[in-house]
Protein backbone atom coordinates (compact mmCIF):
# COMPACT_ATOMS: atom_id res chain seq x y z
CA UNK A 1 0.00 0.00 0.00
CA UNK A 2 2.85 2.41 0.85
CA UNK A 3 5.62 2.96 -1.69
CA UNK A 4 9.25 2.77 -0.58
CA UNK A 5 8.65 2.91 3.16
CA UNK A 6 12.09 3.03 4.80
CA UNK A 7 12.43 3.42 8.53
CA UNK A 8 15.97 2.04 8.55
CA UNK A 9 17.41 5.37 9.75
CA UNK A 10 17.09 5.47 13.57
CA UNK A 11 16.03 9.13 13.58
CA UNK A 12 13.22 8.48 11.10
CA UNK A 13 12.09 5.39 12.98
CA UNK A 14 12.02 7.31 16.27
CA UNK A 15 10.06 10.23 14.81
CA UNK A 16 7.58 7.81 13.24
CA UNK A 17 7.12 6.12 16.63
CA UNK A 18 6.57 9.48 18.33
CA UNK A 19 3.96 10.48 15.81
CA UNK A 20 2.20 7.12 15.85
CA UNK A 21 1.92 7.27 19.64
CA UNK A 22 0.91 10.90 20.02
CA UNK A 23 -1.18 11.58 16.89
CA UNK A 24 -2.13 8.38 15.10
CA UNK A 25 -4.40 10.17 12.63
CA UNK A 26 -1.66 12.41 11.26
CA UNK A 27 0.78 9.52 11.40
CA UNK A 28 -1.42 7.55 9.01
CA UNK A 29 -1.80 10.59 6.75
CA UNK A 30 1.98 11.08 6.66
CA UNK A 31 2.50 7.53 5.39
CA UNK A 32 0.74 8.46 2.15
CA UNK A 33 2.95 11.47 1.40
CA UNK A 34 5.21 11.13 -1.66
CA UNK A 35 8.43 9.38 -0.72
CA UNK A 36 10.58 12.48 -1.37
CA UNK A 37 8.48 14.54 1.06
CA UNK A 38 7.48 11.88 3.59
CA UNK A 39 10.24 12.58 6.13
CA UNK A 40 9.43 16.29 6.04
CA UNK A 41 5.68 15.78 6.51
CA UNK A 42 6.33 13.27 9.30
CA UNK A 43 8.78 15.62 11.05
CA UNK A 44 6.32 18.51 10.79
CA UNK A 45 3.46 16.46 12.25
CA UNK A 46 5.69 14.98 14.97
CA UNK A 47 6.80 18.47 16.00
CA UNK A 48 3.16 19.53 16.21
CA UNK A 49 2.38 16.40 18.28
CA UNK A 50 5.24 17.10 20.69
CA UNK A 51 3.94 20.63 21.21
CA UNK A 52 0.28 19.74 21.67
CA UNK A 53 1.00 16.88 24.08
CA UNK A 54 2.59 19.34 26.51
CA UNK A 55 -0.76 20.09 28.16
CA UNK A 56 -1.31 16.43 29.08
CA UNK A 57 2.30 15.72 29.99
CA UNK A 58 2.82 18.43 32.61
CA UNK A 59 0.36 19.49 35.30
CA UNK A 60 2.19 22.62 36.41
CA UNK A 61 1.59 25.65 34.14
CA UNK A 62 5.12 26.92 34.77
CA UNK A 63 6.62 23.59 33.70
CA UNK A 64 4.53 23.67 30.52
CA UNK A 65 5.77 27.16 29.74
CA UNK A 66 9.39 26.15 30.30
CA UNK A 67 9.00 23.10 28.07
CA UNK A 68 7.39 25.11 25.27
CA UNK A 69 10.11 27.76 25.55
CA UNK A 70 12.70 25.00 25.17
CA UNK A 71 11.09 23.94 21.89
CA UNK A 72 10.84 27.57 20.75
CA UNK A 73 14.51 28.28 21.47
CA UNK A 74 15.55 24.98 19.87
CA UNK A 75 14.22 26.13 16.50
CA UNK A 76 17.21 28.46 16.14
CA UNK A 77 19.48 25.44 16.01
CA UNK A 78 17.19 23.63 13.58
CA UNK A 79 17.41 26.42 11.03
CA UNK A 80 21.13 26.98 11.65
CA UNK A 81 21.84 23.33 10.90
CA UNK A 82 22.91 22.61 14.49
CA UNK A 83 19.84 21.03 16.11
CA UNK A 84 19.71 19.99 19.75
CA UNK A 85 20.05 16.28 20.42
CA UNK A 86 16.43 15.31 19.85
CA UNK A 87 15.33 13.13 16.89
CA UNK A 88 12.39 15.36 15.96
CA UNK A 89 14.62 18.42 15.85
CA UNK A 90 17.35 16.51 13.99
CA UNK A 91 14.91 15.37 11.31
CA UNK A 92 13.44 18.86 11.02
CA UNK A 93 16.95 20.21 10.40
CA UNK A 94 17.42 17.68 7.61
CA UNK A 95 14.24 18.71 5.80
CA UNK A 96 14.54 22.50 6.11
CA UNK A 97 15.57 22.74 2.41
CA UNK A 98 12.20 21.26 1.41
CA UNK A 99 10.43 24.46 2.37
CA UNK A 100 10.10 24.34 6.14
CA UNK A 101 9.32 27.79 7.55
CA UNK A 102 10.51 28.84 10.97
CA UNK A 103 7.72 31.34 11.60
CA UNK A 104 5.11 28.62 11.14
CA UNK A 105 6.77 26.31 13.66
CA UNK A 106 7.08 29.22 16.08
CA UNK A 107 3.40 30.00 15.63
CA UNK A 108 2.44 26.40 16.48
CA UNK A 109 4.16 26.88 19.83
CA UNK A 110 2.60 30.30 20.39
CA UNK A 111 -0.83 28.82 19.65
CA UNK A 112 -0.28 26.16 22.30
CA UNK A 113 0.71 28.83 24.81
CA UNK A 114 -2.46 30.74 23.93
CA UNK A 115 -4.53 27.62 24.68
CA UNK A 116 -3.68 27.91 28.35
CA UNK A 117 -5.58 31.18 28.55
CA UNK A 118 -8.00 31.24 25.62
CA UNK A 119 -9.17 27.89 24.24
CA UNK A 120 -10.98 29.50 21.31
CA UNK A 121 -8.47 32.27 20.59
CA UNK A 122 -7.47 33.33 17.10
CA UNK A 123 -4.11 31.55 17.39
CA UNK A 124 -5.79 28.28 18.33
CA UNK A 125 -8.07 28.51 15.30
CA UNK A 126 -5.22 29.44 12.96
CA UNK A 127 -2.72 26.75 13.94
CA UNK A 128 -4.29 24.00 11.83
CA UNK A 129 -4.47 26.30 8.82
CA UNK A 130 -0.76 27.03 9.05
CA UNK A 131 0.06 23.36 9.59
CA UNK A 132 -1.82 22.36 6.43
CA UNK A 133 -0.36 25.27 4.45
CA UNK A 134 3.14 24.21 5.53
CA UNK A 135 2.39 20.68 4.30
CA UNK A 136 1.25 22.16 0.98
CA UNK A 137 4.51 24.14 0.82
CA UNK A 138 6.56 20.99 1.32
CA UNK A 139 4.69 19.30 -1.51
CA UNK A 140 4.95 22.33 -3.80
CA UNK A 141 1.17 22.48 -4.02
CA UNK A 142 0.34 26.02 -2.92
CA UNK A 143 -2.24 27.94 -4.93
CA UNK A 144 -5.49 29.81 -4.38
CA UNK A 145 -7.73 26.74 -4.61
CA UNK A 146 -5.49 24.55 -2.45
CA UNK A 147 -4.96 27.29 0.13
CA UNK A 148 -8.70 27.91 0.41
CA UNK A 149 -9.33 24.19 0.82
CA UNK A 150 -6.65 24.11 3.54
CA UNK A 151 -8.38 26.91 5.43
CA UNK A 152 -11.74 25.13 5.45
CA UNK A 153 -10.14 21.75 6.14
CA UNK A 154 -8.36 23.31 9.13
CA UNK A 155 -11.64 24.65 10.52
CA UNK A 156 -13.29 21.24 10.16
CA UNK A 157 -10.35 19.25 11.55
CA UNK A 158 -9.75 21.68 14.41
CA UNK A 159 -13.39 21.63 15.51
CA UNK A 160 -13.57 17.87 15.14
CA UNK A 161 -10.38 17.38 17.16
CA UNK A 162 -11.75 19.56 19.93
CA UNK A 163 -15.04 17.64 19.97
CA UNK A 164 -13.31 14.24 20.11
CA UNK A 165 -10.90 15.36 22.83
CA UNK A 166 -13.71 16.76 24.99
CA UNK A 167 -16.30 14.03 24.57
CA UNK A 168 -17.77 14.36 28.06
CA UNK A 169 -17.96 18.15 27.96
CA UNK A 170 -19.81 18.61 24.68
CA UNK A 171 -23.26 20.02 25.44
CA UNK A 172 -24.69 19.91 21.92
CA UNK A 173 -23.05 17.27 19.75
CA UNK A 174 -25.58 17.70 16.96
CA UNK A 175 -24.82 21.42 16.70
CA UNK A 176 -21.08 20.72 16.70
CA UNK A 177 -21.55 18.00 14.08
CA UNK A 178 -23.56 20.36 11.88
CA UNK A 179 -20.91 23.07 12.21
CA UNK A 180 -18.10 20.70 11.28
CA UNK A 181 -20.17 19.32 8.39
CA UNK A 182 -20.67 22.87 7.11
CA UNK A 183 -16.93 23.49 7.18
CA UNK A 184 -16.45 20.20 5.34
CA UNK A 185 -19.04 21.09 2.73
CA UNK A 186 -17.24 24.37 2.05
CA UNK A 187 -14.15 22.50 0.86
CA UNK A 188 -13.99 22.41 -2.89
CA UNK A 189 -12.54 19.34 -4.59
CA UNK A 190 -8.85 18.83 -3.83
CA UNK A 191 -6.76 17.33 -6.62
CA UNK A 192 -3.18 16.62 -7.65
CA UNK A 193 -0.18 17.35 -5.45
CA UNK A 194 -2.34 18.92 -2.71
CA UNK A 195 -4.10 15.66 -1.85
CA UNK A 196 -1.47 14.18 0.55
CA UNK A 197 -1.32 17.46 2.50
CA UNK A 198 -5.08 17.52 3.07
CA UNK A 199 -5.80 13.87 3.84
CA UNK A 200 -7.31 14.82 7.22
CA UNK A 201 -10.37 15.71 5.12
CA UNK A 202 -10.82 11.99 4.49
CA UNK A 203 -10.57 11.24 8.21
CA UNK A 204 -13.01 14.07 8.96
CA UNK A 205 -15.59 12.32 6.77
CA UNK A 206 -15.00 9.03 8.59
CA UNK A 207 -15.34 10.46 12.10
CA UNK A 208 -18.40 12.53 11.19
CA UNK A 209 -20.04 9.39 9.82
CA UNK A 210 -19.27 7.52 13.04
CA UNK A 211 -20.73 10.26 15.24
CA UNK A 212 -23.92 10.21 13.19
CA UNK A 213 -24.09 6.38 13.23
CA UNK A 214 -23.60 6.47 17.01
CA UNK A 215 -26.67 8.64 17.43
CA UNK A 216 -24.54 11.69 18.30
CA UNK A 217 -23.56 9.92 21.52
CA UNK A 218 -19.86 10.62 22.09
CA UNK A 219 -19.73 7.64 24.45
CA UNK A 220 -20.90 5.16 21.82
CA UNK A 221 -18.25 2.48 21.09
CA UNK A 222 -18.09 3.34 17.39
CA UNK A 223 -17.50 7.00 18.22
CA UNK A 224 -14.87 6.25 20.84
CA UNK A 225 -12.69 4.37 18.37
CA UNK A 226 -9.42 6.28 18.20
CA UNK A 227 -8.32 5.34 14.70
CA UNK A 228 -9.97 5.16 11.27
CA UNK A 229 -9.54 1.39 10.94
CA UNK A 230 -8.78 -0.68 7.86
CA UNK A 231 -11.50 0.93 5.78
CA UNK A 232 -10.10 4.30 6.71
CA UNK A 233 -6.68 3.28 5.43
CA UNK A 234 -8.25 2.13 2.19
CA UNK A 235 -10.03 5.45 1.78
CA UNK A 236 -6.79 7.33 2.39
CA UNK A 237 -5.03 5.14 -0.16
CA UNK A 238 -7.81 5.60 -2.71
CA UNK A 239 -7.73 9.40 -2.35
CA UNK A 240 -3.98 9.40 -3.04
CA UNK A 241 -4.28 6.83 -5.82
CA UNK A 242 -6.92 8.81 -7.71
CA UNK A 243 -5.31 12.16 -6.71
CA UNK A 244 -8.63 13.55 -5.60
CA UNK A 245 -10.56 14.16 -2.38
Amino acid sequence: MFDSLDFSKPVVRYVADVLREKDRDLYLCSLFAPVQARNAIMALYAFNAEITITRKSFDEPMVRQIRLKWWFDALAGVFAGTPAHHPVLELLAEVVPLGLKRHILEFLIEAEVAKFEDEDGIKTRTRWTLLFLQALDILGARGYKADKAAENAAKAWGALTKLRQNRENSTDVIADHNMISAYRAAISEVTGLAVPALLPIVLTDIYLERIKCGGYNMGHPIVRRSDPGVMGLLRLWWAVKRRRI
